[in-house]
């Protein structure tokens, strides 16, 4: 069989990808579906790949080890390079906590499991993708993933002859499609990552191969007519793909099958003689096309690391500027360390191995070093390293099925708390269960990302409402029959719940977490609930569960309305607001906590308020002593928690000198001044 022929087109289409994807994540807001370009690239590798390896296994040179030789020559010098450029510009432009982040996402892309790293820490704790230098590389480890097994299951399938392949190859593609649409529907943001259930959108570029060979060797060309109107209906699907897909769009399940088989189309019907090869041959998309990799490389640490040393949002003046600066960069990968690379008579095979060895050696040791040194860098002075731990009970907003089974079964201790809540109750977790212990109570927690925490209500727009009110009525539940529950801690980012939307500071600022309305749920006119109803309901509620066992409330943590670590770095002048914007923010949650504690005596406040906000300077401080007390624009980290901790602490001295005077008395004397 005959090798490979190039075909300037295909470059075309690579073009057409990554323009896409870089527009997309420009923020310009052009192409709202311009993540699909990652889709493109997929069945064009898998496409491709899969032509060098049935060239190879019919004509009997199929090699294992040359095929991995060809894939390092091709993906790691570039790629390296980049993490490697990526660490030194992180040293200087980063704070410790984003540096150990990145850190953490340079180990994982060395080892082509940064998809399984982003997938595991795709929480409300995440740091913003727009400011992740290396979240790129999910699609990288997608594709190395798939080349692991790809090739050795054709090694042994293609004994059995071409027809029992392709019927393998056609299951493993019903099986992917459907686990991605099921995932899509369950688990969100793993069918999203993750290799199984982006494998279908390569094998779509297998059986382009498939099909395309079949063709050369039967010498079928269609006739002009019939190329011109399937590459055309292609190139249409793939750019009213780009341009009507959004975010809310289900990638990757059925919706991506238009993307993907237009892409097929074009790679098998835009041969020379067509109106849409004619296009795709433009040089400068072939041009582009060339540099295509390294485009994609560079483009998300370039406009990440802007952002990053930007608070505000980026103008259209710079990010055009990044853009072209992506392309630039490209050039350069390309000339002077894709070609090389690739030479083999410059760089031999012998020394390939060890090379590719010895840098993800390297990359891997300078990785796990600052993480264990907590960020290291050129500003570890502002002491901006801060960490927080999840509970195993903590589930994630991508988590829609839950289940309280294995957290029920974590408990080991006679006498326990249990905290519900948001991921505004996990922050307090570590710091909690550290002060009960002290006293004897061991802590469960049951907590989920931006959930309410006050059973019968629902937040709009979300797609798993059934299970987050099942999940807390089992908790409510668990909390007033267990005979071993001492009592109850509710936290939340309550303001944000009640007002229906994000914190927008006077001067401007805001954070951009989307918030959405809550509603009661029993309620005929559900969908207009007044925000006072809210309230009533919810102080009602509260008061139901402290007939059962006392219920401890954080008041609600100061929300910023800008990332503090980054804000500690850049412009310390955004920080410590004048109290009177807290109250304001807060006052319909304060008015909660009044409601509550009216209805019953058992209810007590932890004053939050007092912790940050109670100083002469009529401030509230997000700093102590260059010391961020925030992971984030609103959530604590373990400094910041700690503080909260000593309130804790003195309520449960209390209690205990209450319990030795009284004994049956439970901890209900509390401090007035928050939530009157």
């Amino acid at each position: 069989m005959s090798k490979m022929q190039y075909r300037p087109e295909i470059d075309g289409i690579r073009a057409i990808a990554v323009l896409s994807v870089v527009i997309f994540h420009s923020g310009l807001g052009i192409l709202k579906g311009g993540f699909l370009g990652v889709d493109l690239f997929f069945v064009i590798s898998g496409y491709l790949i899969t032509r060098i390896l049935i060239s190879d296994l019919e004509s009997g040179t199929f090699s294992i080890i040359t095929f991995y030789e060809r894939r390092i020559r091709r993906i790691m010098p570039a790629l390296f390079v980049m993490l490697a450029l990526s660490f030194i510009a992180a040293w200087y432009l980063m704070s410790p906590i984003h540096m150990e982040g990145l850190s953490r996402s340079m180990v994982a892309v060395a080892t082509f499991t940064s998809n399984i790293l982003f997938w595991q820490e795709s929480g409300y704790f995440d740091t913003a993708s727009e400011l992740r230098p290396l979240l790129h590389t999910w699609s990288l480890a997608v594709e190395e993933q798939f080349y692991i097994f790809f090739p050795l299951f054709l090694m042994i399938a293609w004994r059995f002859g071409r027809k029992v392949t392709l019927s393998l190859l056609v299951l493993a593609f019903v099986i992917s499609l459907a686990l991605a649409q099921w995932g899509i529907e369950n688990k969100p943001v793993a069918a999203f990552y993750l290799m199984p259930t982006r494998a279908w959108e390569l094998l779509v570029g297998a059986f382009a191969a498939f099909a395309a060979l079949h063709m050369e060797k039967r010498q079928i060309v269609p006739a002009l007519l019939v190329r011109n109107l399937l590459s055309g209906i292609g190139l249409a699907a793939v750019g009213t793909s780009i341009l009507l897909f959004d975010s809310k769009t289900a990638i990757p399940s059925f919706p991506a099958l238009l993307p993907t088989i237009g892409t097929a189309l074009l790679i098998l019907f835009a041969t020379q003689g067509t109106m849409v090869n004619r296009l795709l041959r433009i040089k400068i998309l072939v041009g582009i096309g060339l540099i295509s990799y390294s485009a994609y490389l560079f483009h998300q640490p370039l406009l990440a690391f802007a952002r990053y040393r930007s608070l505000h949002e980026l103008s259209s003046t710079v990010s055009i500027f990044l853009c072209v600066s992506t392309f630039l960069w490209a050039y350069l990968s390309w000339r002077y360390i894709e070609q090389p690379f690739r030479n083999r008579k410059l760089i031999v095979r012998k020394v390939v191995f060890p090379l590719g060895a010895a840098a993800t050696a390297m990359l891997i040791v300078s990785g796990v070093w600052n993480i264990r040194n907590d960020g290291a860098n050129a500003n570890n002075d502002t002491k901006i390293a801060s960490a927080s731990t999840y509970d195993a009970c903590h589930f994630h907003h991508q988590a829609i099925k839950l289940s309280m089974d294995y957290c029920k079964a974590s408990l080991d201790y006679d006498k326990y708390y249990v905290l519900i809540g948001d991921s505004h109750a996990m922050v307090y977790f570590v710091e909690l269960k550290k002060t009960l212990a002290d006293e004897g109570y061991g802590l469960i927690a049951f907590t989920k990302d931006t959930l309410y925490p006050i059973a019968g209500t629902y937040r709009e727009g979300m797609p798993d409402n059934e299970s987050r009110m099942a999940f807390l009525d089992s908790a409510y539940d668990f909390v007033t029959h267990d005979a071993h529950v001492e009592g109850v801690f509710i936290a939340a980012r309550w303001a944000a719940h009640i007002e229906g939307g994000a914190f927008q500071r006077p001067d401007g600022l805001m954070d951009d977490h989307p918030f959405s309305h809550t509603r009661i749920a029993q309620r005929a006119d559900a969908d207009t609930t007044q925000q006072s109803d809210l309230l009533t309901y919810s102080a009602n509620f509260l008061a139901k569960v402290a007939q059962k066992r006392p219920v401890t409330l954080f008041g609600p943590v100061p929300e910023v309305g800008v990332d503090v670590p980054r804000a500690l770095l850049l412009d310390q002048s955004l920080l410590n607001y004048p109290v009177a914007w807290y109250d304001n923010r807060e006052k319909n949650v304060l008015e909660l906590f009044r409601m509550a504690r009216d209805e019953s005596p058992n209810i007590s406040v932890v004053n939050v308020r007092d912790v940050f906000c109670k100083n002469a300077a009529g401030v509230c401080i997000q700093e102590q002593n260059g010391q961020s007390l925030y992971l984030d624009d609103d959530h604590l980290s373990l400094t910041g928690a700690k503080l909260v901790m000593s309130r804790i602490t003195k309520q449960l001295e209390e209690k205990h000198k209450l319990s030795q005077a009284e004994p049956g008395r439970t901890m209900t004397k509390v401090s007035k001044s928050q939530g009157s």
